[in-house]
């Protein structure tokens, strides 16, 4: 076949069946699988297996609501209590995600998710980032802008905290720059969004 699609047959059937492991691998499992059923009308072969990725990402939200810890944050592995971050945030883009395609989730599991969100982000922590030369930059760290894109996402958008990485570029990396971007975007704000986009990124506006 020349569809594209077609070619990923092998591996979208090999999705369906990864074992779930840690927060983070479980939701790269069950991520795409919010949208296996209508890969899998384009794919022969694969519609039998639409039962089954219905039921892993269902799964998927159950145990990652079980991995929830009593300060809101997903705790990496399951009956673990080591919070972490960046697992927090990606399960709260993924339980949003997952609300849009039907998906029954928990508000209070949610409202916790976004708390945690914000009472993160007040502490507007940094990192450092090391190149080849030696040289490294100061920038705030990557959960920051996801954070804030996924607040947005959630319509519950920081402006303030927008407004800040806005003004001061230099502590963004390129990629939480897109983040912040279209965080505005979802926030309505098209204006702020095309001057990151032109001015930050380098993107024309046409």
């Amino acid at each position: 076949s020349n569809s594209p699609l077609v070619q990923y047959g092998k591996n979208l059937s090999f999705l369906i069946n990864y074992p779930y492991g840690c927060a983070e691998q479980t939701i790269s499992t069950a991520f795409p699988q919010l949208y296996f059923s209508d890969l899998a009308k384009n794919v022969q072969n694969l519609t039998s297996n639409t039962k089954t990725a219905v039921s892993n990402v269902q799964m998927a939200i159950e145990k990652l609501q079980a991995m929830q810890l009593s300060n809101g944050a997903l705790s990496y592995w399951q009956g673990g209590d080591s919070e972490s971050w960046w697992s927090t945030i990606y399960a709260a883009h993924f339980m949003l995600e997952a609300q849009k395609a039907g998906y029954t989730v928990n508000e209070k599991f949610l409202t916790k998710l976004f708390d945690y969100l914000n009472a993160r982000l007040r502490t507007k922590e940094v990192e450092f980032k090391y190149f080849s030369d030696g040289s490294k930059i100061e920038v705030v760290k990557e959960e920051v802008p996801y954070s804030l894109y996924v607040l947005a996402l959630a319509d519950r958008a920081r402006t303030s905290e927008l407004n800040y990485y806005k003004s001061n570029p230099q502590l963004l990396t390129q990629s939480g720059k897109y983040l912040i971007a279209a965080a505005f975007a979802l926030e309505g704000d098209k204006k702020k969004f095309y001057q990151m986009v032109e001015d930050q990124l380098g993107i024309p506006n046409e």
